[in-house]
């Protein structure tokens, strides 16, 4: 795919420094001498559209319905048709632009624009502003309310400096880009639906563990300790602070940071065997075993860590309780709160809750099964990583103009569009690139 890709002969300072060299036959215009508001009006039967980090512009319902702030009046609600570059204006530094694959509706804090230009491509320039946004000249370039939550305005877009091939070239990038992401998401999709099949085996186990007839029925916090290993911070030593994915996808790791960066929320080492829970998205599944990888991490108090009582439970039987359906409906009933996604967990509450507790022999068995899994799950999750990194690189080499692409998108043969998200999580990932916490993580797909 990338083999006999090379360089342009001749490039020219852009005088952009997010930008750096480009070929010497592109032009540097204003996002405003390329792009207008549309500013169009909303249809009775308008379907919300929503631009999510990852890029895709979609109806809602297309893509899922809940986890969403919801306005209780559309005021200022505006129209957006296929094929507008359309700009998420609070969550465009972590890459919230796109462009819309379906009519409707979005809320005023979106950009909806139309072509100035003749012939121009608005796929090719969602990606130059995704690059933008990972360059985090988005997020130094506009004024913030809070830190990491600066508003891009079309004023801001509008004065912004981005590169214009001519559009049979903005044709070509966007279509060779297409064909790699194409291929890319297929080869992530066969390495989830392998995770998921090990997961299934490993929920049929503990499922009848749960059921069967020895178990006991114990309090949660009779079977359980709360483990909390309070950090002695230092201002210079570093530390890498965790985080978690939703649907019990794992854990990430986020920036090093000092000690004097780690702002005033209390910390606490993490041990590998850990239970680590959520405090803010437990009710999302965002429960999580930690590995010998974790080790001397730390998680800020909006993290619980639990472990098992010697002889009574295991660590691992109790995240695969968490994990169940039950476990599911516990986290659930446990979590209030009215702040969209951001609803925190009542852990003393939960503990109370009456629990299945197998034979430990039996629990055991479950550990064993968890032990097996763990490095294939891991060695996907590692192929997954290296596909995402791949793919960044290649979209930044292409659009910026390092890479010719023009002779290879030439030979590509016709496929058919691929819609819909492959289960990603690329909101997650971003969040870790960024360093955020749970408290950001909250802005992921809000409307306002």
């Amino acid at each position: 795919m990338t083999h006999d890709l090379r360089p342009y002969p001749a490039m020219k300072d852009s005088g952009v420094p997010w930008l750096g060299q480009v070929p010497e036959h592109w032009q540097v215009l204003r996002g405003g001498a390329l792009f207008s508001e549309a500013h169009l009006p909303v249809r009775d039967h308008d379907g919300i559209v929503t631009c999510f980090r990852d890029g895709q512009v979609t109806l809602r319902t297309n893509r899922r319905t809940n986890g969403f702030m919801t306005a209780l009046k559309e005021v200022g609600y505006q129209g957006v048709k296929r094929g507008h570059l359309v700009i998420h204006s609070m969550d465009a530094f972590a890459g919230a632009v796109g462009v819309a694959e379906c009519d409707g509706k979005c809320s005023p804090e979106y950009i909806v624009c139309d072509p100035k230009l003749a012939g121009l491509v608005p796929g090719f320039f969602s990606h130059a502003l995704r690059f933008a946004a990972r360059s985090d000249f988005i997020q130094v370039s506009c004024a913030a309310v809070r830190e990491r939550a600066p508003r891009l305005r079309y004023p801001n877009f509008g004065s912004m400096l981005l590169p214009v091939p001519s559009p049979n070239e903005q044709a070509a990038i966007v279509r060779f880009l297409d064909h790699a992401d194409r291929r890319i998401r297929r080869y992530i999709r066969a390495k989830q639906d392998l995770v998921k099949l090990l997961e299934e085996r490993f929920a049929a186990r503990a499922s009848e563990a749960m059921r069967h007839p020895a178990c006991a029925t114990e309090r949660l916090e009779n079977v359980t300790t709360e483990c909390v290993r309070s950090i002695d911070r230092e201002d210079a030593q570093s530390y890498v602070a965790l985080g978690l994915y939703n649907r019990g996808r794992g854990i990430f790791h986020k920036r090093p940071t000092v000690g004097t960066e780690l702002g005033d929320s209390t910390f606490s080492w993490v041990e590998p065997g850990d239970l680590v829970i959520s405090g803010q998205f437990a009710w999302e599944g965002a429960v999580a075993l930690a590995s010998c990888g974790e080790d001397r991490t730390v998680v800020s108090h909006r993290y619980y860590l639990l472990r098992g009582l010697q002889g009574r439970s295991t660590t691992p039987y109790l995240w695969a309780l968490l994990r169940s359906d039950f476990g599911a409906m516990l986290l659930d009933h446990h979590s209030r709160g009215a702040a969209g996604r951001n609803r925190p967990l009542n852990l003393r509450a939960l503990l109370k809750e009456p629990v299945p507790v197998p034979p430990y022999e039996m629990q055991l068995a479950v550990d064993e099964l968890v032990e097996a899994i763990a490095p294939m799950r891991t060695q996907a999750a590692l192929a997954v990583n290296l596909c995402r990194e791949f793919r960044t690189r290649l979209i930044a080499d292409v659009v910026t103009g390092k890479l010719d692409v023009r002779e290879a998108a030439a030979r590509l043969p016709e496929e058919a569009g691929e819609s819909g998200p492959i289960d990603e999580v690329d909101a997650a990932g971003d969040a870790e690139a960024h360093g955020f916490d749970d408290a950001d993580e909250v802005l992921e797909e809000a409307e306002v």
